[in-house]
């Protein structure tokens, strides 16, 4: 779970730096919001929780097999996209429809969700703490058939890549307003010169 938090503070730092009023302002196009990205982020760890409840629940009742390896799952996820993994940006990606954000997403309690759907997270994770994760399986609509270690990890890294949205969004929406602030003066200068 540190891994994943420290992905949770990295996007949250990443939100941070973006005033609050403009979370809601899309960069471009159809891109997302700021607060949509955090929205879809909510989604996404809520859909985990429920399967680890559902795969967890009667693992737990029917005696599952207790873990016993520790080798690290960190890497487990590399191979997908042809190697790219799950955090490069460089290949746009769909999200599925059940974790698209709506519209118009609140920014004041978005954030709230987020700690909600961590809170959670932790929950299902103690639930099914001491299992052989690597025996509950689930396909996931894109990356294929995961396992409960992989779906956990992946929350991780799909808040890594992003955390990396974010700061994008932010660059972009401070590059906008600097160039509007630069055509305001020019503007007020030719309205004073025709005067």
């Amino acid at each position: 779970m540190t891994y994943l938090d420290a992905q949770r503070a990295s996007v949250l730092a990443a939100a941070g730096m973006v005033p609050i009023e403009q979370w809601g302002d899309r960069p471009a196009g159809g891109a997302w919001t700021v607060a949509q990205v955090l929205e879809h982020l909510r989604l996404s760890e809520a859909g985990v929780v429920r399967l680890a409840f559902k795969l967890g629940k009667p693992a737990r009742a029917a005696g599952a097999r207790a873990e016993t390896s520790t080798a690290s799952m960190l890497g487990s996820l590399d191979h997908l996209f042809g190697g790219h993994g799950i955090m490069d940006r460089s290949l746009r990606r769909e999200a599925p429809e059940q974790v698209c954000p709506g519209d118009t997403v609140d920014a004041h309690s978005v954030v709230g969700g987020l700690t909600r759907t961590r809170d959670d997270l932790y929950a299902a994770v103690a639930l099914v703490d001491g299992l052989a994760l690597e025996d509950l399986r689930w396909t996931h609509a894109i990356l294929g058939e995961l396992n409960l270690y992989q779906w956990i990890l992946f929350l991780g890294q799909h808040e890594a890549r992003h955390a990396m949205q974010v700061a994008e969004i932010g660059r972009a929406l401070a590059t906008r307003e600097a160039a509007e602030s630069a055509r305001e003066p020019a503007a007020t200068g030719a309205a004073i010169a025709r005067a």
